[in-house]
């Protein structure tokens, strides 16, 4: 596992990084939404979607916000979609920090991960692109933004295997 996971980065970070500082926005926006469609798929099968074309919906939904906000939000609201969003992940963070019991087990599809997933994806989305595209200095940024999400991810990886007793998500 461990060596797929380095291989798997050998190869694509040369690939990431040219293409951030590389790249125009417009190009890296195509890019950057197509990786995102296939986050788009998998959060379709956590939310319980079972047939194909019922994925794919939802992909081609979340395709659609991504070109509609494209052209409504961006670059003039992009800050306030950002705002809305931090503020609602402040909200549910903190609601969940402070509730002493477990959430339920829900079967079947799950419509609020649907939701949720989307407004996640395209926000994500817009703001990389909001940050890339502004000036010379946003494609450093965009690159310094994915090297911490790099390292705290394999920091996170080698200090659970080291220290880990039980998995905090045992279905996942």
């Amino acid at each position: 596992m461990l060596w797929q996971r380095v291989i798997t980065a050998l190869v694509l970070m040369p690939l990431i990084i040219a293409a951030v500082l590389l790249l125009d926005s417009h190009i890296l926006a195509l890019l950057l939404g197509a990786a995102l469609l296939v986050a788009a798929h998998e959060m379709a099968r956590l939310a319980n979607l079972r047939s194909i074309a019922a994925q794919l919906l939802f992909v081609a939904a979340v395709a659609l916000s991504f070109g509609l906000s494209w052209y409504l939000l961006f670059p003039d609201r992009i800050v306030s979609v950002q705002w809305a969003m931090s503020a609602w992940w402040l909200v549910i963070t903190l609601v969940l920090v402070f509730r002493r019991t477990d959430l339920p087990r829900v079967d079947g599809q799950r419509p609020a991960v649907l939701l949720l997933g989307a407004l996640i994806l395209m926000s994500a989305w817009l703001s990389v692109l909001g940050v890339h595209a502004a000036g010379d200095t946003g494609p450093y940024f965009v690159l310094l933004l994915f090297a911490l999400i790099w390292l705290a991810d394999s920091g996170a990886y080698f200090v659970g295997r080291a220290f880990g007793k039980r998995k905090l998500s045992p279905h996942v």
